[in-house]
């Protein structure tokens, strides 16, 4: 070693001095390459401003409704004289519109509301009471912070029923207590794979965008195949129809292979142009 580093080639402190001119010599030298682009300004300053100014007025008027308005009129309601449901009312002095302000209705957080059938543009005609619970004032069913008839309740579910919504809803819920664990892995894994993929960005862009691109092209592909193959195997097989509500489990599977395959054939003919 002793042959091949001569006594010159000795590491040795330099001064501070030395060290902060050579820190301004290559400065200097990087700001002298860079080439900014000639006759730079800012863009979009007028929306800029609009979208500030909407802003500003947005911020006005939430503080302001914050402070002079009650939500928990929208939340719990009131009753005919005004009293919020829920709250400890007081009252106004000197107005004879609001003699009746001032319950305490701290404990009584519903709103029920009878004679609304017989509402014909007058509220007058229309009683709002705060109560506590809705089964102790007749057939009521509580609804949020409301008081319903169950009769009406009753007519909106058969409607919901007769619509279909309900049997969806129904099945929706028992697919999400069968499955909530598989869908929890399988965003836990995706997250994991985000985040890998993002480090992985630092080192291999290039390769990973090409990767991303091909898996996405060829994945988008097999379903696409898949689809209309499903498609192709329910309208030849007609040996699975059977009898649902007038309508047949198989030709509701065509239908939803059908839509679902040509949607994902137009997704994939405008990802290939794009591409």
């Amino acid at each position: 070693m002793g042959s091949v580093v001569s006594a010159n080639d000795r590491v040795e402190p330099v001064e501070r001095q030395e060290f902060q001119a050579f820190q301004q010599r290559t400065t200097s030298e990087e700001s002298d390459d860079f080439r900014s682009p000639k006759n730079r300004q800012c863009t979009d300053v007028f929306f800029l401003i609009l979208m500030a100014t909407f802003l500003i007025v947005l911020g006005v008027l939430i503080i302001y409704c914050f402070i002079h308005g009650d939500i928990y009129r929208v939340l719990n309601g009131y009753d005919n004289c005004a009293n919020v449901c829920g709250r400890q009312n007081y009252k106004v002095k000197n107005d004879p519109r609001f003699a009746c302000l001032g319950i305490d209705w701290k404990y009584e957080n519903l709103l029920l509301v009878r004679n609304l059938e017989y509402y014909s543009g007058n509220t007058e005609q229309v009683q709002k009471i705060c109560v506590h619970n809705c089964s102790e004032h007749g057939d009521y069913r509580q609804v949020f912070n409301r008081c319903l008839p169950k009769k009406a309740v009753s007519s909106v579910d058969s409607f919901i029923s007769k619509l279909g919504w309900h049997d969806f809803f129904h099945e929706a819920t028992e697919d999400l207590l069968l499955t909530w664990k598989e869908i929890v892995y399988l965003c836990i894994i995706g997250f994991v794979f985000s985040v890998i993929l993002v480090a992985l960005l630092r080192f291999f862009v290039g390769f990973l965008v090409w990767v991303v691109l091909i898996g996405v092209i060829l994945f988008s592909v097999i379903v696409t195949g898949l689809l209309w193959y499903f498609y192709k195997q329910h309208t030849d097989d007609r040996n699975n129809e059977i009898a649902y509500f007038g309508i047949t489990i198989a030709n509701e599977k065509k239908i939803y292979y059908l839509v679902g395959a040509i949607t994902q054939t137009i997704e994939i003919t405008r990802l290939l142009i794009l591409e």
